[in-house]
């Protein structure tokens, strides 16, 4: 996005490490599956349980990173799990 852009819209640019480069990577290579049971989940439980799970952001990183509270990302965690084994379980 350009400067002006980030600007305009008040977005921060992001800064990423090594780790978080290869949390990318490892998520790129999830299987075709996996990758569809995360896209069949609500973006909000979604977003979160990456987060916790392939960026191991704590709850507290989630939730200002999500604007919302710690409690709220837990929620969206534990309803992210419930929905993948609920998932995993039907196939």
């Amino acid at each position: 996005m350009e400067d002006s852009a980030r600007r305009r819209l008040g977005v921060q640019p992001i800064a990423l490490n090594d780790t978080d480069l290869e949390r990318v990577e490892e998520l790129a290579s999830l299987s075709p599956e996996l990758q569809a049971l995360l896209e069949g989940l609500p973006r909000e439980q979604r977003e979160a349980l990456v987060r916790r799970v392939v960026l191991d952001r704590s709850y507290e990183e989630i939730a200002t990173e999500l604007k919302c509270s710690a409690s709220v990302a837990r929620q969206r965690v534990s309803r992210g799990l419930k929905n993948l084994k609920s998932q995993l379980e039907e196939q």
